[in-house]
């Protein structure tokens, strides 16, 4: 009789044991899963910013975008910007007529990404964390146009980082995430350069 009370006990701390055990696991799962997601979101819209920064100087220089990477990647390596000196015209009493002078030349790269260490412009177009899984590393999907508005063609431009890129070691379902979500920024049907997480 007592042995039989025993397995009964042993038994009953088994199963309150291992249910604790999943009380905790449903609570911290999703908290570790949105402190991963938000991480790796973090270093993608960075990536972002930068092909962002990066296409802004091309259009300046070249009047149109590119949705070639290794064109951008040799713009950054070696492209040059204009050093500009504006200086009132002396003629002008407004003070608001202003000469250009072209003083110097930059590199893009130089410019643009000087404070960030190690910067490799062909490692632009891969999505962080994209790998995680062993498998090639994923690119950014990018597409240019031009579009009239107004009776004037203007460019546009548009880059996308899927969720299931970046996550592929996590099922995004689970977790209440859209899997065909992702971080981008501009559009194809406007001009604009805007991220969806501003």
């Amino acid at each position: 009789m007592k042995t039989t009370k025993l397995i009964v006990q042993i038994v009953l701390w088994v199963v309150i044991i291992v249910l604790a055990i999943m009380i905790v696991k449903s609570i911290s799962d999703p908290l570790n899963f949105q402190r991963e997601f938000n991480k790796r979101q973090e270093k993608v819209i960075e990536k972002l910013k930068q092909i962002r920064s990066a296409e802004q100087m091309y259009l300046q220089v070249n009047n149109r975008y590119t949705a070639n990477w290794d064109s951008l990647a040799d713009f950054i390596e070696n492209g040059k910007i204009p050093i500009v000196k504006l200086t009132a015209d002396p003629k002008d009493t407004t003070f608001s007529v202003f000469i250009r002078d072209t003083i110097g030349y930059k590199i893009v790269k130089d410019s643009l990404f000087k404070n960030i260490p190690n910067f490799n412009p062909k490692n632009l177009k891969y999505i962080p964390y994209s790998d995680i899984t062993g498998t090639p590393k994923d690119t950014f999907i990018i597409r240019t146009d031009r579009i009239n508005r107004g009776n004037v063609w203007v460019n546009t431009i548009e880059v996308k980082a899927p969720y299931k890129s970046f996550m592929k070691d996590y099922d995004l379902e689970k977790y209440g995430i859209d899997a065909e979500g992702f971080l981008k920024f501009g559009s194809i049907t406007e001009p604009i350069t805007d991220g969806n997480w501003e």
